[in-house]
Parts: structure tokens; C-alpha cells; sequence
């Protein structure tokens, strides 16, 4: 039974591994993908998932993963096995598109599909155990593109109400479980476009508008909306998809999605009046650009459909450099990219670990390592897997030791590779420390020493 038990997770493992990702200074740690809990959806590309976001709490972190069927959940804290925690089942099927984004301990799940459908609201505090849906209905708003969340007002693109509909509404989360409206931004704007996505920061939201271009909005103490600035022309422009503020809060990376293959465009906003592109730029192929990530020392992650994920070096916005790559889209190497719109949707970028979550729409779940294209070449930059001791013996028999000269008290828990918790101590001093494992069955395992401060997982065989 043992043996029956370690054969899917070791096929798994092989399957991902055989398949032939093109990559440069980005490392395959894992990934996931089930026909059978995804099955195929009836759209003529084939999308069988869609966006992506990530969460982290008490020293573990989470993939969090759009299908067209619902929303996983994945513990990632140990990369090279994602461990299923929990499904949330959409309102319907064959969706295209949901979004996610978190605050707080809360989850928030936006499709912009046809009804029915429904906003969600999932509570994370109870992983790794479970999660717990607190909110799944149509009162609140019914459907939204995208969605963004600054401080504690959640932004929604193309909001559909029960009865009616806004190109963006702005809502309160001082309740987290029962967001209120504060503005529609057709209320003070009634010939505002239609929003597409949005980058929002202290109340000033850099609108994505589709064929209208970018508009950008404030949103005032009085809870209005006021008109800022636009850029309507531009070159290579399109439907423009969505834009990303850079560190110098000088530039922004802008991103047309249709017509396919347009280039990436890098504005000047610093002038809000006189908003002016600067350059402009392609990650080396046809492949059509679909959302910017931020990323540490000045890098921007790109997730690029075919293409899958491009990483470039923004310290000179007028000079970027690709520093990195990706293809999670292995059907059509950058040789044959046609500029299709399949492949890489979304990517998320700050976990703790500084390891990358991507989903792509035909491929499922992929985590990755990215130090190195983002120029980080020492482990005491990494949270995750700091060296804070020496586990051994490994392989083990009827204990395993731990010893550690760190001051402070560690969570250790240990985990077979199901995912199943096989033992927890909290607040354990970790100096001199012996666990029996004279009951463990024969296996692999997962040891992970936790505190607010710090992780180290290390895989065990008995």
C-alpha cells in the first residue's frame, strides 16, 4: 500500500520534468496540472485555468489557482510538491476569467463571466487545515473583470450589479466579509470608459480602459472621483489591458493586448497632464503581453502567454534588460509563437520565499525560482530555507534531531507527502531537540521549522 501510495506523486513528478521548458536564470521547482479535477472546457483554445494569487501565513505559503471550474488553494511551502488544502467550486463552469486578490486573512474571487456567477469571499485563516467560504452571492455585485485592493477599499473593473452596471466601483473593506459600496465611477464621471483593470495607489487609480487608453482617477476625501490625466495616443497602442506603476513612481510599464504581438510601452507619469511615451520594447518574440508583476531590484515580470514568463531589469525605464525567462507553454516554443492568446495568464511575485507562482491556461500550476534573473545570488536574502540548524539523520530510523544554536521558540511540524500533518509542536525550543519516529511508516517526508522571523523545510527519508 505504501508503494501504491508514492507511485502518483513519484509519476508526477517525472511527467513534469520530461516536458521541455525553455528557461534561462528561472529554475522548475514544481508544479501541478489535473485533467481529471480541470477537466477540458468546450472554448476553442482550450483554457482550462486562468488567473493566479499567493498568501502566506504562519510561516507556510500558498498557491492560490483560477480554473474554469472554481479556485484551488495549494500549500507551496515546500515547492517541488504542492499539496492541495482546499477547492472552492464557482457558481458555474467553463468560466474564462476570475480574478483574486487577498486582504487580510480574507480572499477575494471575481469572475466576469456570464450568470450565473457570484462574488466569494473565502476565509484563509484557518489553513492548513481548511478554508471556509464566507460570502458566495450576487447582494454585494455579481461580476467584476478584475479586481484591485489598496489599503482597505477593494476596486472592481466592469462591476455588474444585480440590476445595473458600473465601468469601476469602489467599495469599503473596514467589514472584510461585507464590503460597501462607496462609488460607482460612473457617478461622477457618466462618460468614463469602460475598466479593464486597474493600479491603484493612495486613492489614485491608474485605469486601464481598453480602446480608450489609460485614465487616471483620484478618488477624494469627499468620495468622488475626479478626473487626473489620460493618454488616449500613443504608439503601438490598442486595447489597452493593464499597466503597472515602476519603483521610481516615475514610469509605468502599459500592456495592449489586442491586436496581438504589440510591444510593451513605457510612459512618463510624473506630469500627470502631460503623460508621454518613452520607449517602447518586446520580450524578443511575437508573443503578445498580457499583465505586469513587480518584482525586487527594479525587475518586472511579465507574464506573456505563449511565451510564458519574461523578467527585465527596469532600473533604466528607457533601457530595459531581459534578465530572464520561462515558457510554461510548451506546445509552441518562441520559434513558432504566433502571438495567440494562450499560455501564461497571471504570475504572483512577493511571496516570502521570493519563489514565483505562475498559472498557464493549458498547463496548470507552476512554481519557480527566479533569484538569479532578479539578481539575487546569496541565500541571506531568502526567507525561506535560511539555515537555522542541522536536521539529521537523514535517512532516519526511530528519531530524528535537531540542533541549532538560533535564540527563540520554532513551530515544528512534520508532514508525510500526501500532505498529511504526522507531527506538531509549537513553541518548541529547537538547541537540542529529538522527535521519535519509531510509528512513521516508511517514506518521504517534510520537516519544517517555522517562527515569524523565519522557515527551514528540509525533505527526510525513513
Amino acid at each position: 500500500m505504501k508503494k501504491l501510495l508514492f507511485l502518483p506523486i513519484l509519476c508526477a513528478f517525472l511527467s513534469v520534468f520530461a516536458q521541455n521548458y525553455n528557461s534561462n536564470n528561472v529554475k522548475l521547482l514544481g508544479t501541478w496540472d489535473s485533467m481529471t479535477e480541470v477537466p477540458a472546457t468546450n472554448s476553442g483554445i482550450g483554457n482550462r485555468y486562468a488567473s493566479c494569487w499567493g498568501y502566506a501565513q504562519k510561516g507556510r505559503e500558498y498557491a492560490i489557482v483560477g480554473a474554469h471550474n472554481g479556485t484551488f488553494i495549494f500549500d507551496v511551502t515546500n515547492p517541488e510538491s504542492p499539496v492541495k488544502k482546499a477547492f472552492v467550486k464557482g457558481r458555474r463552469s467553463n468560466c474564462v476569467w476570475r480574478e483574486y486578490k487577498t486582504y487580510q486573512n480574507y480572499l477575494y474571487c471575481i469572475s466576469d463571466d456570464g450568470s450565473p456567477n457570484s462574488f466569494q469571499i473565502v476565509d484563509l485563516s484557518y489553513l492548513p487545515d481548511s478554508v471556509k467560504v464566507v460570502h458566495d452571492d450576487e447582494i454585494i455585485f455579481r461580476q467584476g473583470h478584475t479586481i484591485w485592493v489598496d489599503k482597505n477599499k477593494m476596486y472592481i473593473a466592469s462591476t455588474k450589479f444585480q440590476t445595473s452596471f458600473s465601468p469601476m466601483s469602489v467599495f469599503d473593506l473596514t467589514n472584510p466579509v461585507k464590503p460597501t459600496l462607496i462609488r460607482n465611477l460612473s457617478d461622477d464621471i457618466p462618460n468614463a470608459p469602460t475598466a479593464h483593470d486597474m493600479f491603484v495607489r493612495n486613492d489614485t487609480c491608474y485605469m486601464s480602459g481598453g480602446n480608450s487608453g489609460l485614465k487616471i482617477y483620484k478618488l477624494g476625501a469627499d468620495k468622488k472621483f475626479t478626473e487626473l490625466g489620460s493618454l488616449t495616443q500613443y504608439p503601438g497602442s490598442g486595447y489597452n489591458h493593464t499597466s503597472m506603476l515602476l519603483p521610481d513612481s516615475k514610469h509605468m510599464v502599459m500592456l495592449d493586448e489586442v491586436p496581438n504581438s504589440l510591444p510593451v510601452k513605457v510612459i512618463n507619469v510624473k506630469d500627470l497632464s502631460d503623460i508621454k511615451t518613452v520607449h517602447t520594447f518586446t520580450g524578443g518574440s511575437k508573443a503578445t503581453p498580457h499583465n505586469p508583476f513587480p518584482a525586487p531590484n527594479n525587475r518586472v515580470v511579465i507574464s506573456y502567454y505563449e511565451d510564458g514568463v519574461q523578467i527585465f531589469n527596469m532600473t533604466n525605464p528607457l533601457k530595459p534588460v531581459k534578465t530572464g525567462f520561462f515558457d510554461t507553454h510548451y506546445q509552441t516554443d518562441s520559434t513558432a509563437t504566433t502571438g495567440g492568446y494562450k499560455g501564461a495568464w497571471s504570475a504572483y511575485t512577493e511571496l516570502p520565499s521570493k519563489n514565483m507562482i505562475v498559472v498557464d491556461m493549458q498547463n496548470g500550476l507552476f512554481v519557480l525560482d527566479p533569484k538569479k534573473a532578479y539578481g539575487i545570488t546569496t541565500s541571506s536574502q531568502d526567507v525561506v530555507n535560511q539555515s537555522i540548524g542541522t536536521i539529521y539523520p537523514n535517512p532516519f530510523t526511530d528519531e530524528i534531531k535537531i540542533n541549532s544554536a538560533e535564540n527563540g521558540l520554532f513551530d515544528v511540524t512534520i508532514f508525510d507527502m500526501t500532505g498529511k500533518k504526522i507531527f506538531f509542536e509549537k513553541n518548541a525550543n529547537i538547541a537540542q531537540k529529538s522527535i521519535s519516529t519509531t510509528t512513521f511508516p516508511k517514506g518521504v517526508y517534510v520537516v519544517l521549522i517555522a517562527n515569524d522571523k523565519k522557515m527551514f523545510s528540509q525533505k527526510m527519508v525513513k
